[in-house]
Formats: C-alpha cells, sequence, structure tokens
C-alpha cells in the first residue's frame, strides 16, 4: 500500500501567519520518517508533538492545510507500522487535531481502512500489519473496524484459504501475522466477537472456518511453532468472549479434549469444526494449555462444575501440564513454562479452590502436593538455559500457596518447610539450584536458623566466586541472609543497635570470608567479591568497611588492592571521601596505591580516585592534583585492559566536573552574574578540561610512541564525549546533556574549550597516515 505523502506539497499548502512553526513541524515530521534509529524517530516525533500543542493553532488553519497535515501524520503512522510506540503517539496527535476537526481526521483514516478490506486483492503480510496498527494503536481505527468487522474476518479467512490452497509455498509469515489480527480482534472487539460465536442465531460461518483454520496451525498445519502458540493463544482468547463463565467453561471444556489421539469435534457455543492432529510432536497440547493458562478468564478457569466428585478446570488441567513437563520435548523450556503458568493461574484462584472441598489443596500428603514438587526437583538441575530460575519461580509460587493453605486450615506443623530446606541444602556446593532454592526458603526461616543448618555456606560461597556462573546466584543469597540478618537484629532489641553494633554482629560472621576473598590471589575470586559482595555488604551494614579496614596492612601490595576496592565501594555507596589533607593516613595511603607497580592496584586507586556518589560533587583540590600527576604518568601502557579502563576512569572524573560546572551555570543563568566562589569553581573545571585535551593534542605528534598516541586518543575521546555538543544516536547511555551548549558557550567565552581549531584538526588527520590509524 501506498503511504508516501509529498512534502513539498504539503508547504506550498500550508500557507499561513505561522509559516515558520508549520515548516518546523512538518521538518520534523520528515525527519521522524527518515531516520533510521528507532532513538531518532522518537525524538522527532517527541519534537513534533510538543510544537503541535504548544505552538501551531489549528484554529487558524484552512481545511486544505488540515488536511495536509493529517495525511502526513497518518502517512507517518503507516509507515512506523511495525514500532508501536511511535504508532500510539502519532495515534495522540491525530487525535488532538480530531478535537478541532474530527470529520477530516476520521475521513482520512476511514479511507485507508476502506482500501484495506474492501479491496479485490487478498490481503498481503503488509495489508494485515496496518490493520493490526489500526487495531491496537488506533482510537479512531478501531472503532471504524468495529463497524466493518464481518468485512474485516472475510478478508482475514480468505488469507486463510489461499495459504491452505498451496500448502507447499505457505508463506509462514503471512500466516502468523494473520493469526495475529484474529487475536487483536477477539481480545479488543469482544461484544461483536460475542455475539457470533455465543448467540441465539445461526453460527456465523465466517468465524466457524477462521476457528477451523486456527485449530489446523495449531494442530500440526503450520511448523513454525511460534505461529501455533499464537494461534492457541487466539483460541483461549475466543473463549474469553462467552457472556456467562458456564458457557465460557464448556468452550474450554471442548478444547480440553485436544488430549485424544483420535479426530475430535470442537464446540465453541455455536461454532462447531472437526480437529485431528497431523503430526506427533505433541506441540498441540503445549499450545492449547499455554493458550487457556496465559489468555483465558480466571473465572472460567476456577468455575465448580455441579458435580461434587470433580473440581474445576485448572485442576483439570494439571494431568496435561504434568506430561508436557515429563515428556521429552524438542523445547522443553516452553513445556515447564506451561507448568509455572499453571502453578501462578493456580495462585490467583486459590480462594475460589478453598470452597470446593475442606482437605487443603496443597496440604502435607496430598497427591497434587507431591506432583508438583517432584516436577520443580526434577527440573532444578536442568542443562537447559533459563528452566533452574523458572525451578526458581515455580517453587515460590508452590510455597505461597502452600503457606495459604495452611493458614486458611490451622495447619500449624507445616513441616514441608524443613523437608525442602534439607532437602537443598544436601545438593552439591556446584549447583545452581541449590542458592536458588535456599534464597525462596530463607524468609520462613531467618537467616540464624539457615546459616546453622547450612554452616559450610562460607566455604561453598568462595568456591561459587571463583566459578563464574555461580557467582551471581551465591552472591545473591549472601545479599539476602544479610539482609535479613540485619531485619533480625533490629527486631531482636526495644531500641535500635547503634550500626556499630550492627556492624559488629555482621564481623563475626563474615569479615573473615570478606577479606579472605578480597585479598586472594585468585583474580577472579577478588573480582567477583568486590563486583558482588562488597556493593550489597555496605549498603546493608554502612560501618562493615571500618571492621574491615582495621585488619589490611596498607604496606601489602595484596592489601592495598583490598583497601582500594573497599574505599572505592564505600565511596561509590556512601559517597565519602576519608581524604581532608595531604597529611590524614587515607590520602597517603591513596598515593602509594596510585605509584604502586601493581597494574591492578594502580588502576583500582584510580577508580576511586575518579568515582563518586554524585554527579555533581566537584572534585576537591587534592583530586585534581592527584590526577595532574597520575594521567602523564600512565600514558605509556602496552596493555589494552589497562588503556581501556583508564578511560573509563577519566571520563567518570570528567562527568563530575562537566556536572557540577553546568549546575552553576544553569542556576545563575536568570541573575546579573556569578558569585566569586561560583567563577572560581567553574574556572577550575574548565581550566582541568583544556588541560586534559592539550595533554591529548601534546602526545599526538608524529615522533610520539605508538601505545601513548593510543591511550592518549582515548583521553582525547573522554573530552570529546564529555564536554562538547554531539548527540549520537547509536548510544542509550553516556550522552552529554541537552543543554550542555550554555556551559561551552560560557568555557569559550574565557578562551577555553577550543577543540576543533585547525592546528588541532591537522594534528588529528596527521594519525590517519601513521599506525594510529584505527583510533582515529
Amino acid at each position: 500500500m501506498d503511504t508516501h505523502c509529498d512534502t513539498p506539497e504539503l508547504r506550498q499548502d500550508l500557507s499561513s501567519p505561522h509559516i515558520d512553526i508549520l515548516e518546523l513541524l512538518l521538518g520534523k515530521l520528515t525527519e521522524c520518517r527518515r531516520g533510521s534509529l528507532k532513538r531518532c524517530k522518537e525524538r522527532s516525533l517527541q519534537e513534533a508533538f510538543k510544537l503541535l500543542k504548544e505552538r501551531v493553532r489549528l484554529e487558524s488553519l484552512e481545511r486544505s492545510q488540515l488536511l495536509s497535515l493529517v495525511k502526513l501524520l497518518v502517512a507517518v503512522q503507516m509507515e512506523a507500522v511495525n514500532i508501536p510506540v511511535l504508532c500510539r503517539k502519532l495515534d495522540q496527535m491525530v487525535q488532538f487535531i480530531g478535537e478541532m476537526n474530527s470529520d477530516i481526521v476520521y475521513e482520512e483514516i476511514h479511507q485507508h481502512i476502506n482500501t484495506l478490506i474492501h479491496s479485490d486483492q487478498i490481503m498481503s503480510i503488509g495489508d494485515l500489519q496496518l490493520v493490526s496498527m489500526f487495531l491496537e494503536s488506533s482510537t479512531l481505527g478501531l472503532g471504524i473496524l468495529r463497524r466493518e468487522i464481518h468485512c474485516l474476518l472475510a478478508k482475514v479467512a480468505e488469507v486463510f484459504v489461499s495459504s491452505q490452497e498451496d500448502n507447499v509455498l505457505r508463506n509462514e509469515g503471512l500466516c502468523y501475522q494473520a493469526v495475529k489480527v484474529c487475536l487483536q480482534i477477539f481480545q479488543l472487539l469482544p461484544k461483536e466477537v460475542s455475539s457470533m460465536v455465543f448467540g441465539t442465531e445461526q453460527a456465523n460461518p465466517v468465524l466457524t472456518s477462521i476457528l477451523g483454520f486456527l485449530m489446523d496451525i495449531i494442530l500440526g498445519w503450520s511448523v513454525n511453532k511460534d505461529t501455533r502458540l499464537l494461534a492457541g493463544t487466539a483460541v483461549a482468547m475466543l473463549i474469553n468472549t462467552a457472556p456467562e463463565e458456564k458457557v465460557g467453561r464448556m468452550a474450554a471444556w471442548s478444547l480440553l479434549q485436544f488430549t485424544r489421539p483420535e479426530p475430535w469435534k470442537l464446540t465453541l457455543g455455536e461454532l462447531q469444526v472437526e480437529c485431528h492432529c497431523r503430526t506427533k510432536d505433541r506441540w498441540e497440547r503445549l499450545a492449547l494449555s499455554r493458550g487457556l493458562l496465559t489468555a483465558c478468564r480466571k473465572d472460567i478457569l476456577a468455575l465448580p462444575y455441579l458435580d461434587p466428585n470433580r473440581t474445576c478446570l485448572l485442576l483439570d488441567m494439571f494431568p496435561v501440564v504434568s506430561a508436557l513437563c515429563e515428556e521429552s520435548l524438542e523445547d522443553h523450556y516452553y513445556a515447564f513454562q506451561v507448568f509455572t503458568l499453571w502453578l501462578k493461574c493456580l495462585k490467583e484462584c486459590q480462594p475460589s479452590t478453598w470452597e470446593m472441598g475442606n482437605v487443603p489443596l496443597l496440604g502435607q500428603g496430598s497427591s497434587l502436593q507431591r506432583q508438583v514438587i517432584e516436577i520443580i526437583w526434577k527440573n532444578a538441575q536442568s542443562p537447559i538455559e533459563g528452566i533452574t530460575d523458572s525451578a526458581r519461580n515455580a517453587l515460590c509460587l508452590f510455597l505461597e500457596m502452600y503457606e495459604l493453605d495452611c493458614q486458611h486450615h490451622g495447619d500449624v506443623d507445616r513441616v514441608l518447610y524443613l523437608e525442602m530446606l534439607h532437602r537443598s541444602i544436601e545438593l552439591p556446593w556446584e549447583t545452581k539450584a541449590k542458592y536458588l532454592f535456599l534464597c525462596v526458603l530463607l524468609p520462613y526461616f531467618g537467616s540464624e536458623v539457615v546459616l546453622k543448618s547450612y554452616f559450610e555456606f562460607p566455604a561453598h560461597l568462595l568456591k561459587c566466586l571463583s566459578t563464574n556462573q555461580l557467582s551471581s546466584c551465591a552472591s545473591e543469597f549472601y545479599k539476602l541472609l544479610i539482609q535479613e540478618l540485619r531485619k533480625e537484629l533490629c527486631k531482636k532489641q526495644a531500641s535500635p543497635p547503634s550500626e556499630f553494633e550492627l556492624a559488629s554482629t555482621w564481623s563475626k560472621y563474615w569479615q573473615e570470608t570478606l577479606l579472605e576473598a578480597l585479598t586472594s590471589d585468585v583474580k577472579l575470586l577478588q573480582t567477583n567479591a568486590v563486583s558482588h559482595l562488597l556493593p550489597w555488604t555496605l549498603r546493608t551494614f554502612p560501618s562493615a568497611p571500618m571492621m574491615l579496614l582495621d585488619f589490611l596492612d596498607p604496606t601489602s601490595q595484596g592489601h592495598l588492592k583490598a583497601w582500594t576496592c573497599i574505599m572505592s565501594t564505600h565511596r561509590a555507596t556512601c559517597g565519602e571521601s576519608f581524604w581532608i589533607s595531604k597529611e590524614s593516613h587515607a590520602f597517603k595511603t591513596l598515593q602509594n596505591a596510585l605509584t604502586c607497580h601493581d597494574d591492578g592496584v594502580r588502576l583500582a586507586a584510580f577508580n576511586l580516585l575518579c568515582c563518586s556518589s554524585k554527579s555533581k560533587e566537584m572534585p576537591n583540590e587534592l583530586e585534581f592534583s592527584a590526577m595532574r600527576q597520575f594521567i602523564p604518568l600512565n600514558l605509556n601502557s602496552e596493555a589494552p585492559p589497562f588503556r581501556q579502563q583508564f578511560y573509563s576512569a577519566v571520563k567518570k572524573f570528567l562527568c563530575r566536573v562537566r556536572d557540577t560546572c553546568l549546575a552553576i551555570v544553569l542556576k545563575t543563568k536568570s541573575k546579573m552574574g556569578f558569585s566569586p566562589e561560583d567563577e572560581n569553581t567553574l574556572c577550575k573545571g574548565v581550566e582541568f578540561v583544556d588541560w586534559v585535551a592539550e595533554l591529548a593534542f601534546h602526545y599526538l605528534n608524529p615522533g610520539s610512541k605508538y601505545q601513548r598516541k593510543k591511550t592518549v586518543l582515548l583521553l582525547l575521546s573522554a573530552v570529546l564525549e564529555t564536554c562538547s555538543d554531539t548527540w549520537s544516536p547509536e548510544k542509550k547511555k553516556g550522552q552529554p546533556p541537552a543543554n550542555i551548549s550554555n556551559l561551552i558557550t560560557w568555557a569559550r567565552s574565557k578562551g577555553g574549550w577550543d577543540f576543533f581549531s585547525k592546528s588541532k584538526q591537522l594534528a588529528l588527520i596527521n594519525c590517519l597516515e601513521d599506525m594510529t590509524n584505527e583510533l582515529s
């Protein structure tokens, strides 16, 4: 479908007293159309909407002008068919204009929809995508399609018919899009669909045909698994249109007959279709079970039968769900996902299950409890990615339901918790599920009971930190343990304990373990301890650094690295620096670390110098002085990791300088001038940035060492990325502030920040002629 809208013609139509604003608006919309990156399109569209709301006087526009603007907006919306966030924003703009003149907007959208659903041609995948967009992202489009629902369903049925006629050359993408449109129709137009399915009139032949096609797809006609899963959801959404729970349950029960190997008749209200499996891959069970659990209304799933010997549809589904998990499906992840969805639905419907009997559904010794636990346990150590984490979520849901069951039926023993705790502890230390399950069980016991039962955990934690795939889950268990410990300590005493008292209790359990990790010769163990353990320790127990630092010897290289890591984490977490003068013990230790022969120690110290929890904290004189000493002495490293971390640290420091200076400029923008203190701070910041830039350019001469050139080019990149007015659409983070130009203007007025002079451009061009061209 042609959605092209010629912008020059629009500009010709839009001749008005507000031509400049309209030109700007059209320019932003054109930018959105031509932009290749989603972020660029979003930015242009946001600016266009702002102009439309605040500066364009729609009431002063002639009809032809307004029509041209609407045409462009709808054209952009149709071109952005696969970017929902843009379509919704454009719909808001179209609605905004519609408040002024609804007839023009209606006529334009109605014309496009008429072209789609009243054409003699079978819909293409692009046509279906447009219908999908009008259904989901166009308020007016949805209203028009509601009135045209019979024509729309007929056009979708045509797509299915044409696909089945040429089974060999079937277009799976077209089939998927047609199923998606069906799902949207059932979901967004339920009243209209309900009258065709569950009304008293004769069954709608088009909808019967569509239901038959959807079931064929589920039962193996389509080879695309995503299409089959989507079709399962669509059929479940069709059941949702039932006006009464009993009617919906009957339809869902009919759908559950898919377990039969022989052909069977599906009855949904007035619709009836013959079904038979085309494959033996069992994906039809997965698609239909997942569809019911994902989309079907909970009041339908949990509605009790009249027969006292039966419970509800949701519980009737368990044998199917259980069988899926036990079978060796090619995609076992989806099978276990269905089991997790079933547990989630059961939890949401749990109050309804209590009305079906006096016996706890998941009580001690019940068959359902035993089967659920075994499914979780069998999948806990699955080698398939993602299933172990899903098993944790399943256990969490199960224990929450078990707790509610016990409360409701007055079961005070709750022996299952202790059984699960011992079973988890008995797992080998290298099992990921061990720590994930203990995280779930911890709240039911408390940190003291768990640590006494699992006294090997500190030793196991060190082993896990030396193994990448286990470091995250074991560290999470440590984090939850110490958080629980703090809660327990605060509850025990009548008056709140001091931070020193809290940290002292923590140190009895964990100080030795943490120090061993931080001073270890095993780099991975040390790195993971710094990344995973230190931050949570310091957030939970702010006084813990003092406990740790007292046991460190700053003259030892290994202890010096640990000292810098603790101090860096503390500063990033709490925002405090420990040096107030050159004579302070902390600053002397920092200087020792900055001049250490070991690259790792120097980098750790440099990061400590550069980091801060506050982005607008101007470095003090000691920090500026240390930076001026450190940077020139560390330009010759031959190690790429060192250079990259060096660059990142410098960039952090420059961001602190820039953000502090920019805040001062913006704060005083409306005033007559700067205070002497503010101007002094600004001058220091601008001067330091210039110093870094000049240092970089100084070493770009042809005679400079290759490694030094590579490092200073990274330095220069840090300056330009931080302190120049450049916006890179491909970057999600690290962009300069939108109002950076205010600071740049001030800096240039003082003769600074001239990063693009002719001599400096020539220095960069010279780099293209030697071996540093890969960085230039």
